[in-house]
């Protein structure tokens, strides 16, 4: 997902783009904080719209489950 850079992405446990993890995790469901529906769709089979969590303080965040990790696409840079 693109973005700035978070503190996931210094560690290798937590980093995306690391290519063991990223086979670990494909196939695999996942709980989506916040984003957009789109931007989730792209990186697994089916996503599903599961409303706001009790307490939550952010207006308008909501919560997906997704389900059948696919990772998400890579952008190609055009020169």
């Amino acid at each position: 997902m693109e973005g700035p850079r978070k503190q996931y992405d210094l560690w290798p446990e937590t980093n995306l783009a690391n290519p063991d993890l990223h086979a670990d995790l494909l196939g695999r469901p996942a709980l989506l904080v916040g984003g957009r529906f789109e931007q989730w769709t792209p990186a697994f089979d089916r996503v599903e719209e599961a409303g706001q969590l009790d307490g939550e303080h952010k207006k308008g965040r909501l919560i997906y489950l997704g389900y059948g990790y696919r990772g998400f696409p890579t952008s190609e840079a055009t020169p």
